[in-house]
């Protein structure tokens, strides 16, 4: 009979900057990296996140420094041209524009792993 393993520590919980850091290093060193992380824990609730707080404050600032990387365009692209330089975004009909990178998508995906909806199945 084989010996049971021990059981593992618990891990430790990232901050949101190592998580920025580790999953998207040439953004932990944007100038106003911090004043990002402040405004996005003031609009993030704890509540909702839980124990992946950290983690939804991080796709949040990631989200908009994506954004600001791509100059704030709307969404994704949905034409381009070489010559003369043209580009054309598609606006989306989402109500937030989380969609329009892969940190809002995934943002997106972890905010509706964590909220439990209620659904009221009486007739009016």
């Amino acid at each position: 009979m084989r010996p049971l393993k021990p059981k593992t520590k618990a891990r430790k919980s990232l901050t949101a900057s190592e998580i920025i850091a580790l999953r998207s290093p040439d953004d932990a060193t944007h100038a106003n990296l911090e004043d990002f992380i402040e405004q996005a824990e003031e609009l993030t609730l704890e509540s909702v996140y839980g124990d992946q707080y950290n983690l939804a404050v991080a796709l949040l600032v990631l989200h908009w420094l994506a954004k600001e990387d791509s100059g704030g365009a709307a969404g994704p692209i949905t034409s381009e041209k070489e010559g003369d330089l043209s580009r054309a975004y598609s606006v989306s009909a989402s109500p937030d524009d989380l969609d329009s990178t892969g940190w809002g998508k995934e943002l997106k995906a972890l905010r509706r792993r964590k909220l439990v909806l209620f659904h009221n199945r009486a007739t009016l």
